[in-house]
């Protein structure tokens, strides 16, 4: 049961199938408020609005078949109160300028496999600090001095080979560097390490990001496979990009990269640790999509 997300308002446009959705909310414990649940005769804004305030998060739906100014106005409530909010999109859809910071998800509405996931680990991440605008990319200055610490951390942990611990501290620096959420993956969950959600990251890789973090980079020829299997997961999760972040000091041979799909990225813990020091996360991902996308898929380990 999740205890921090106990009601679930829900904007969207009339007709559209939310069965996938109720299923997925009520697994989880959570209420459903939705608009058509609101009493007949009442002032349908002011009931919205109200709904809206109860909510712990807000889920806007947008679908290809027809668009709903009621569901932008919904969604700006939520902003203006400051919700946590989960958008519904289709993939390669229009998504209004004025909604394009939100966290977006973009699924069929059927696709019952990637909303469980995508909802469950956000909400197991700690809940973020709310804003009513994304913060810009380059306002955020990265860890200082404290990227170093948490690098000579995880150096010890390689050493010692305690690879859960890498991820771990992974994960913590991720937080502190200002994402909105970071779940690390379950024990009995091993189709990923961390993922991440971020206003910042959304137009560059979408959300969720996953994440595989190798304290060791093996032989490529074995490696290759679980860089295969990570990007079956992540397309499985309906996420759009993955991230490996991987230890040593061997790159990742381009004939391996090749083997999968530029939308899986690669980089070093030291060159992650290295540019965390002054540059944001978002900035850093934003990076290597463009290098992986437009730069004839060289690498970024170091």
């Amino acid at each position: 049961m999740n205890n921090r997300v106990a009601t679930c308002y829900i904007s969207a446009p009339a007709g559209a199938n939310l069965d996938v959705i109720r299923s997925v909310l009520i697994d989880n414990n959570i209420d459903i408020l939705v608009p058509d649940e609101l009493r007949e005769g009442t002032d349908w804004a002011s009931d919205a609005a109200s709904m809206i305030r109860q909510a712990d998060l807000v889920i806007g739906v947008l679908t290809q078949e027809r668009r709903s100014q009621w569901v932008l106005l919904e969604l700006g409530m939520a902003l203006g109160v400051q919700k946590r909010i989960l958008l519904i999109a289709p993939p390669k859809s229009f998504v209004p300028p004025q909604i394009q910071g939100l966290i977006t998800l973009r699924i069929a509405l059927s696709n019952r496999e990637a909303l469980s996931f995508t909802l469950e680990q956000l909400l197991a991440a700690p809940a973020p600090t709310q804003k009513s605008l994304p913060t810009p990319v380059h306002n955020k200055s990265g860890l200082g001095q404290r990227a170093s610490t948490y690098l000579s951390q995880i150096n010890q942990r390689i050493a010692d080979s305690e690879f859960a611990s890498v991820e771990r501290i992974v994960a913590d620096a991720l937080r502190e560097s200002g994402l909105e959420a970071v779940s690390e993956s379950k024990h009995n969950d091993r189709r990923f390490d961390i993922a991440v959600w971020s206003d910042e990251l959304q137009p560059f890789v979408g959300n969720p990001l996953l994440i595989e973090v190798r304290g060791q980079w093996r032989d490529a020829d074995r490696e290759k496979s679980m860089l295969r299997s990570f990007q079956m997961q992540t397309l499985k999760a309906g996420a759009r990009w993955g991230l490996l972040i991987h230890g040593g000091d061997k790159e990742i041979p381009q004939r391996v990269l090749a083997s999968v799909a530029p939308t899986i990225l690669t980089i070093s813990i030291e060159a992650l640790f290295s540019n965390l020091s002054t540059r944001s996360f978002a900035r850093i991902v934003s990076d290597l999509r463009n290098d992986r996308v437009h730069g004839g898929g060289r690498n970024a380990s170091s």
